[in-house]
């Protein structure tokens, strides 16, 4: 088997089972709170000091625009980061996932 095809036979399992890994809102909000909650505030509708500083306005984690984000969307929000939001250092594949899964609980 060639390479390419071990290396995409590996990406597609990761793909179709990426769901079917433990996913922990409780753990997730343990996480969020350490890594996310200084600039997106513990209600997850931004912290208004930074929102001042930066000048830049936060939506609400909760929102429908938010929820309508898919989880790869926002994994790769949280990785690499888009605009002001510099991406989040030393979070693991499971702590992402657990974040996203408490990100999900907001949308309710």
């Amino acid at each position: 088997m060639s390479v390419g095809k071990i290396c995409g036979s590996v990406f597609l399992f990761f793909a179709l089972t990426g769901s079917a890994f433990s996913q922990d809102p409780a753990t997730g909000l343990s996480v969020y709170q350490s890594k996310c909650q200084r600039c997106h505030g513990a209600d997850a509708r931004g912290n208004r000091e930074i929102s001042v500083a930066l000048d830049i306005e936060f939506r609400y984690l909760g929102s429908a625009e938010t929820q309508a984000l898919t989880d790869l969307e926002i994994r790769q929000l949280i990785v690499r980061g888009k605009g002001k939001m510099q991406r989040v250092e030393s979070m693991t594949a499971p702590n992402v996932r657990d974040v996203i899964a408490y990100l999900r609980t907001l949308g309710g």
